[in-house]
């Protein structure tokens, strides 16, 4: 019975272990299957013949130029020309050409007010003006009495000057007061309005001549006022009055900007302000088209720092292509600092660190595709954000590796990605 027993126990056993050899080879075929049935990765070693490992790499070319050092800040559009529209008289709008955006040319009528009472009034100035010509005719040619009687005032005058004069020296020499000599003055200087030279300028005053010319010129003035024309070309903006609306004088009305070009105004730092220029160059780039880059120039440099924050202003002119610039619009710009003219540059990204210390790769082709990348240790100078200057360690027109770099040692070999 014990043998049956045992001879059962060793059958299930062998019938249990080809099961699980029967999985285990399934398993084996699966993963072979998976592992090298399927897609290749993007990541691979190139390998030119068996045995060998190539690096793939991407070069430049180590040049001179000029090394820009720039000036990061930001800033906000304004327009190139604005100004307030605002009303010289009061009265009520009978015809308005514009509206908020409306594009205008210069000399174009923007608005109208009422003229009606204004051309009343000039039409009253006109009148009165007639009115005080002919009374200066009259008093000129001597139809008013004493209007003739110039030889009586010639001879009075000839005695007043030389009582005048003597009393002016006596003054000066200290032997009258100031009141007598004040009196002489007053009368001679009166009755000098009277001579040949100043006596029709005093009868167009005492006929009213003069006063009723100003108030002419200025209802004329008044009339010309009531059409309010543009004083540049540009676009209408923050527009609040309307056809039947009043205005009183001094009212704003609206704006008027010219925005082909826009200003954008920039906060820098006092020390950054002494290494800027008006003409340098500048780059902007707005937060509404971020990765477009609209090129500018400094146009104006405030000499005035602000005592509390330390800051100053520069302006930056910038061509507004298409107009797409908005007043407003906030900015990042970038404003050219110190130039190094001529030195030995590289990208910054050719620049990896070997023990501490900067190194570049060179590569040496063996043949069209392929080569060496040689470990050369180097000395920086300046930088900005693109490139480093290089002092010594390569030479221009050396042939650098810029990426792939920073898994590669001396004499790695390397491909060139195209």
């Amino acid at each position: 019975m014990n043998g049956e027993n045992t001879t059962k126990r060793k059958s299930r056993l062998k019938i249990l272990m080809l099961i699980l050899s029967g999985i285990f080879l399934l398993i084996l075929i699966a993963g072979i299957i998976f592992w090298g049935g399927g897609e290749e990765t993007n990541v691979t070693i190139q390998n030119v013949e068996p045995g060998e490992i190539f690096f793939p790499v991407k070069v430049d070319v180590a040049r001179k130029g000029d090394l820009i050092q720039w000036i990061n800040t930001s800033g906000v559009a304004k327009p190139i020309q604005e100004v307030d529209i605002i009303s010289r008289i009061g009265g009520q709008v009978v015809l308005l050409n514009v509206h908020n955006g409306k594009f205008i040319n210069k000399d174009d009528l923007i608005f109208k007010i009422d003229d009606t009472e204004y051309k009343i009034a000039l039409k009253q100035a006109e009148y009165n003006l007639l009115d005080a010509r002919v009374e200066y005719n009259l008093m000129k040619f001597g139809s008013v009495p004493g209007g003739a009687d110039v030889g009586r005032f010639k001879k009075e005058i000839d005695s007043l000057r030389k009582v005048y004069e003597e009393m002016k020296k006596k003054y000066e020499m200290g032997l009258v007061g100031e009141g007598d000599f004040e009196r002489v003055k007053r009368d001679y200087e009166a009755l000098l309005v009277y001579s040949d030279v100043n006596r029709e300028d005093v009868i167009a005053n005492k006929s009213g001549l003069n006063r009723a010319l100003i108030e002419y010129e200025k209802a004329k003035l008044n009339v010309e006022y009531t059409q309010i024309k543009a004083p540049f070309s540009g676009y209408i903006a923050d527009c609040d009055i309307s056809v039947g609306s009043y205005v009183s004088p001094g009212q704003k009305c609206m704006k008027l900007i010219d925005i082909s070009a826009v200003k954008i105004v920039a906060e820098v730092t006092e020390t950054q302000l002494a290494k800027i220029k008006t003409g340098n160059i500048a780059e902007v780039e707005f937060v509404a088209y971020p990765g477009e880059v609209f090129r500018g120039r400094v146009v104006e440099v405030n000499p005035y720092i602000d005592i509390e924050r330390r800051v100053g202003k520069v302006v930056v002119l910038v061509e507004n292509i298409g107009e797409k610039i908005k007043p407003g619009m906030f900015a990042n710009v970038r404003i050219q600092g110190d130039i190094h003219r001529d030195v030995l540059l590289v990208p910054k990204k050719a620049v990896v660190m070997r023990d501490n210390r900067p190194v570049v790769f060179v590569y040496q082709g063996v043949n069209e595709d392929s080569g060496l990348s040689k470990w050369f240790y180097v000395e920086l100078g300046r930088e900005n954000e693109q490139f480093y200057e290089i002092k010594s360690g390569i030479n221009p027109g050396d042939t650098i590796i810029i990426e792939g770099n920073y898994n590669l040692a001396h004499d790695s070999k390397v491909k060139i990605l195209r």
